[in-house]
This record gives C-alpha cells, sequence and structure tokens, in this order.
C-alpha cells in the first residue's frame, strides 16, 4: 500500500485542475520532443535547416540561432521564423481571433532547456497562468499573438526574447534561468479571457 502511494504521489503532484479537460490532456501528454517527429518529411527539414546555419558566429544572438537551428535538425522539426528570431511550429491554430496585446488568458506550458531538461511548468502547479499578452517575455509576447482559444504551440526563444544576459533569479537570489539561455516553450492557450 506504502509502495502504491509513492507512486502516484508524483503523478497527483504534476496533475492539472480537472474542471480544465484540456489542460488535463496538455499536463498528461509528454512532451512533444519524445513523441515523433515533428515534421513528416526530415531529410527535406534537414537539407534546408543546415543551410540556415550562420558561419563563424561572434554575438550571442548568432550562437542562439546556431542552437536553435541544430536542435530543429536534431528533432527534426520544421521551424517558422518571425523578423524578431522566435522559432515557431503551431501544432493547432485554436479558434476565434487570435490573441492580441493587451488581451488575457490562462495559458498551460512547460518550459524546458535544449537538452530537454523541464525547468518549469504550469502543471506542476496545477492550473493554467494568468497572462496579458504584453506583460510576460518577448518570446511569449509575440508567439501568443498566432494563437486563439485552445491554440497549442512550441516556441523555441533566443535568450534576448527571453531573460537575456541576467537570467532569472526568484525572491532569494537563486538561479532559476542561466544567463544567456535559450528556452523551448511548449504552450496552450486554454482560455481567452479578454
Amino acid at each position: 500500500m506504502r509502495t502504491t502511494l509513492l507512486f502516484f504521489l508524483p503523478l497527483l503532484l504534476f496533475s492539472c485542475n480537472t474542471s480544465d479537460p484540456a489542460g488535463a490532456e496538455f499536463c498528461a501528454s509528454q512532451p512533444w520532443y519524445k513523441g515523433e517527429a515533428v515534421s513528416p518529411n526530415e531529410d527535406q527539414v534537414m537539407m534546408s535547416l543546415s543551410g540556415e546555419l550562420i558561419p563563424n558566429p561572434q554575438v550571442q544572438g548568432h550562437f542562439d540561432h546556431n542552437d536553435i537551428i541544430a536542435f530543429a535538425i536534431d528533432q527534426p522539426i520544421d521551424l517558422s521564423v518571425t523578423e524578431s528570431g522566435l522559432f515557431y511550429y503551431i501544432l493547432d491554430e485554436g479558434v476565434g481571433s487570435k490573441l492580441e496585446r493587451g488581451d488575457k488568458a490562462l495559458v498551460h506550458y512547460k518550459g524546458f532547456y535544449l537538452d530537454g531538461r523541464m525547468f518549469d511548468s504550469s502543471c506542476r502547479k496545477g492550473e493554467p497562468l494568468e497572462i496579458t499578452v504584453g506583460a510576460v517575455i518577448n518570446g511569449w509576447n509575440e508567439g501568443l499573438q498566432l494563437l486563439g482559444a485552445g491554440g497549442k504551440a512550441i516556441l523555441l526563444v533566443p535568450s534576448r526574447l527571453a531573460y537575456g544576459e541576467e537570467g532569472l533569479q526568484d525572491a532569494k537570489g537563486r538561479e532559476l534561468v542561466p544567463p544567456n539561455q535559450v528556452l523551448i516553450f511548449e504552450l496552450q492557450v486554454t482560455k481567452k479571457l479578454s
């Protein structure tokens, strides 16, 4: 009995609010990178992305770009990129109008480093995060505007669109995200509030 409780305790801690079926499904699913390749044509993706690598990178933005491209080649994932340098893959655009700056929404997310380690997740907290588009990191501010309610995407965020040279620390000064860190977010807009 005790072994059974110990086995199920982590599952309970990482489960989502049952009043949010989409969120519960999001939290119960394995991370996207552990599933099948996102691109149906791996060879084509690898060839096209290889040409995107920056030879002899000199600045952090170039290093971040190359790290993201190398990651996408390894997966392989057929990414799109915005003018600012945010890489993304839309899994589901959602319904209704897309989020705009100033909109409020509930968002479930899983945050990863490029090596696949999860550093944060709304699933660990048991409920989606209430956000205002424009008041979160720039990668989210931009990426969320690609989605409507129920929309789901993968964002590969260069460090300058995440926590930059400072990284992120908690109130006690402990490092949560190292400086100059590329981050991956799998996120789902569970509900548009405004």
